[in-house]
C-alpha cells in the first residue's frame, strides 16, 4: 500500500465496514444473498451460501476482515443486466447537454454505441455498479457519463476499439470507490479534517486495489481509476505523481473534471476553468477535446455579472495576497520544513500562472480600465474564480500532507494563513457558484 500511495495514509481495510453497512441496509429492501459461503481471512466461516443479507448479517460480516471482497460473495437479485446498463447509457446520450455538443463531431455514433454496449461486468463488477444505482442514483449517473465522454475522447484521438473499451471501464468503475467511504464525509457542507480528507482522497486506491486483485480487467483501467485525480506537477492525489502513466489515465482524468463541471454549471464557465487550468492536464487530450468544444456556437446561459460580483472577488483575492506579503519574509527561510517548502513553491507558481494570464492581482488599478459589458466581466471574474481555487487547492495540499512534524514546526503565521485563506473561499463560495469544484 505504502508503494501505491505514498500521501494517503489511512488503513483501506476501515473503508469496508461503510461499504458492508450500505450492503445489508440494502438487504432491507431489496432481495441479497451469499452467492457463495463467506470466510474471514483467518478461515472462520462467516455465512453460508444462501443466507438472507440484512441488517441481521451486519455485524457477522465486519467482526472479522473478509477474505474476499464483500461483492465476490453476494448476488442481487434484480442486479443491473447488460442490457439495462446499455439502455441508461442511451438515455445519457440523449438527455445531457454536453453531449448534444460532442455527438456532433462523432462521425460514426454507431462505433461509440457499440463500445459502450459492449463494457463488461463481472459478477462482482455487476454487484457494485448495481449498488451504486440503487443507493446513490446521482453517483451512478456521473459513472455513465464520464464513461461515455472518455470513449468520445478516445475516439477523437483516434484510439482503437480495445482502447476505449479500456476507457468506458475505467469511466464506469473510476468512482465506485465513495461508496467505501462515510457518507457524512463527502457531504459538501462539511469541512474535513486532514485524516478525513486522506479517506476520501483513498476511493481511487480502494477501486484500484479491487480491480487489481479481481484480474478480469486489463492494468490499465485499474491505473486509470487510481490516477484520475492525479495532475501533471505534482499537485493531485493520491500518489502526487508528476505526469500520468498512460493516455487512459490522462484521458479519466480531464473527463472527470469535465463532466462534474458540466453537472453543475454551464459549458462555457468550464471551458472557461479547464482553459486556465491546462498545464495540470496533458496537452494532446486538452487540444482535442478542446478542438471540439470551441466549435460550437456559444449558448448564453443567462447570468449576468455586475461590476459588483467583480469587486467582491478582486477584493477578497488582494486581502489574500497583502496577507501573503505581510508573512513572506518571515517563512521565506524556512525550507527545511515540508509544509512551509510546497507552499513557498505553490505561491510562487500561482504568481506565475496569474502573470501568463495577463493578470497582476496586487495591482490596484487592475480592473479601473473595463467598461461595464457584462460579458467581459462574466470573463475576469471567471479568471479571478480559477485564481481564488487555486488558493484553496494550495490550502488543501496543506492539510494533506501535513506530518505530525509539520504540525510541530509549521510557523503559527502559515497556519493562520491558511485557515483565513481557507474561511475566505468557503465564505466567497457561499455567496456565488463554485465553478471549479474538482480541479
Amino acid at each position: 500500500m505504502k508503494k501505491m500511495a505514498k500521501n494517503i495514509k489511512v488503513d483501506i481495510e476501515d473503508s469496508n465496514e461503510y461499504y458492508v453497512e450500505t450492503v445489508t441496509n440494502l438487504g432491507e429492501v431489496e432481495d441479497i444473498v451469499a452467492s457463495e459461503d463467506v470466510y474471514s481471512k483467518s478461515g472462520i466461516l462467516l455465512l453460508k451460501e444462501g443466507t438472507k443479507i440484512n441488517k441481521k448479517t451486519y455485524n457477522a460480516l465486519i467482526k472479522h476482515k473478509l477474505k474476499n471482497p464483500i461483492d465476490n460473495s453476494v448476488s442481487i437479485s434484480d442486479a443491473v443486466t447488460n442490457h439495462e446498463l446499455a439502455l441508461n447509457y442511451y438515455t445519457q446520450l440523449d438527455n445531457f447537454p454536453l453531449f448534444s455538443h460532442l455527438q456532433l463531431s462523432i462521425q460514426n455514433p454507431d462505433r461509440l454505441k457499440n463500445c459502450l454496449r459492449q463494457v463488461d461486468l463481472n459478477a462482482a463488477m455487476r454487484t457494485k455498479i448495481t449498488v451504486a444505482k440503487k443507493v446513490n442514483p446521482k453517483l451512478y449517473e456521473h459513472l455513465l457519463r464520464v464513461s461515455i465522454c472518455s470513449v468520445m475522447i478516445g475516439i477523437f484521438m483516434g484510439l482503437n476499439n480495445k482502447d476505449c473499451d479500456i476507457l468506458a471501464s475505467a469511466g464506469l468503475f473510476h468512482d465506485l470507490g465513495y461508496l467505501h467511504i462515510d457518507p457524512i464525509l463527502l457531504s459538501t457542507d462539511k469541512i474535513l479534517n486532514a485524516k478525513e480528507l486522506n479517506f476520501v482522497y483513498a476511493h481511487p486506491i480502494i477501486m484500484y486495489n479491487q480491480l487489481i486483485a479481481m484480474e478480469s480487467y486489463p492494468k490499465e483501467t485499474a491505473v486509470a481509476i487510481l490516477e484520475h485525480h492525479e495532475r501533471l506537477g505534482g499537485n493531485g492525489y493520491p500518489k502526487g505523481i508528476k505526469k500520468y502513466s498512460n493516455t487512459y489515465s490522462a484521458i479519466l482524468a480531464i473527463t472527470e473534471v469535465l463532466i462534474s463541471m458540466t453537472e453543475s454549471q454551464t459549458l462555457d464557465r468550464a471551458i472557461v476553468a479547464l482553459k486556465t487550468n491546462a498545464s495540470k492536464f496533458d496537452t494532446k487530450v486538452m487540444n482535442a477535446i478542446f478542438k471540439v468544444l470551441l466549435t460550437r456556437e456559444q449558448i448564453f446561459d443567462g447570468y449576468i455579472s455586475s461590476k459588483e460580483d467583480l469587486k467582491l472577488i478582486a477584493n477578497t483575492l488582494k486581502e489574500r495576497m497583502k496577507h501573503w506579503r505581510d508573512i513572506e519574509e518571515e517563512i521565506k527561510n524556512k525550507t527545511s520544513i515540508s509544509n512551509v517548502k510546497m507552499i513557498n513553491t505553490r505561491m510562487f507558481e500561482f504568481q506565475k500562472t496569474t502573470s501568463h494570464w495577463g493578470i497582476n492581482i496586487e495591482d490596484k488599478e487592475i480592473f479601473s480600465s473595463h467598461d461595464d459589458d457584462p460579458e467581459i466581466i462574466n470573463d475576469i471574474i471567471m479568471l479571478l474564480e480559477e485564481a481564488l481555487y487555486i488558493f484553496r487547492d494550495i490550502g488543501r495540499e496543506f492539510y494533506r500532507n501535513q506530518t505530525a512534524q509539520d504540525i510541530i514546526e509549521t510557523p503559527e503565521v502559515l497556519s493562520e494563513w491558511i485557515n483565513s485563506t481557507m474561511d475566505a473561499v468557503n465564505s466567497y463560495h457561499n455567496k456565488t457558484i463554485d465553478i471549479n469544484a474538482l480541479v
